[in-house]
């Protein structure tokens, strides 16, 4: 569904990242590989921008990532093609434990890249203004990661209705299905391909959905 006409504010959108080097080139290495096999990074630049672009006439201002390379390496493109200084690192957007787990033995091996590390993927001209929320429980199931998702999306929902703010969030592939979830129709996505956007708008005690690309889905 899409709403004809709204006033463009109030607005939340959910991205994947863009197309993993794991996954597109499982030969190829980066510098931590070994140490972090869990956090590729992205092997397709272009597709980032050519889907921000897509999503510019919704006027974007604030921009939420999860604190994985691959997400802060697409979260840097986008928000050059938007126009946004500086994003907002959210952990509790991070990937599903359970798949980091399937790739490392041990809690302790697990971190998250560090503050110097992550300005280094944005460079000089996007910075860091916040990391936030506890990192998920390491030993969190499935379920406990989907709803993680529907919880933090929803205190996005919460918040713009208050600020007014036009808000994406770059995450992972798991999150835009939750994201489905949420709606006041619900939808269930079944297609999640990189780089893909969904838009809603909260409209009276619901949310409406505005747009998307790169992903397909039925209504429940």
């Amino acid at each position: 569904q899409k709403l004809r006409n709204c006033n463009l504010s109030n607005m939340l959108g959910v991205m994947r990242h863009s197309e993993r080097l794991d996954e597109k080139n499982p030969e190829d290495d980066w510098e931590d590989k070994n140490t972090r096999i869990y956090d590729t990074p992205i092997c397709n630049f272009d597709l980032p921008k050519e889907e921000a672009l897509k999503i510019k006439k919704y006027n974007f201002n604030k921009l939420v990532c999860s604190p994985f390379r691959r997400c802060l390496q697409t979260a840097k493109l986008v928000a050059e093609e938007l126009e946004i200084d500086s994003i907002t690192v959210d952990k509790q957007m991070g990937e599903l434990m359970y798949k980091i787990k399937n790739l490392i033995e041990n809690e302790e091996d697990f971190t998250y890249l560090t503050l110097e590390q992550m300005n280094d993927i944005l460079g000089d001209n996007i910075s860091i203004s916040d990391i936030i929320n506890d990192s998920p429980d390491f030993s969190e199931s499935p379920i406990d990661g989907k709803i993680r998702y529907m919880n933090t999306l929803k205190k996005y929902i919460e918040e713009i209705k208050i600020s007014g703010d036009n808000v994406m969030v770059v995450t992972h592939g798991d999150a835009v299905n939750a994201f489905g979830e949420i709606l006041g129709s619900p939808l269930i996505i079944y297609n999640v391909q990189e780089c893909c956007t969904a838009v809603l708008k909260p409209v009276d005690d619901s949310n409406c959905f505005i747009d998307s690309n790169r992903l397909e889905y039925i209504e429940s």
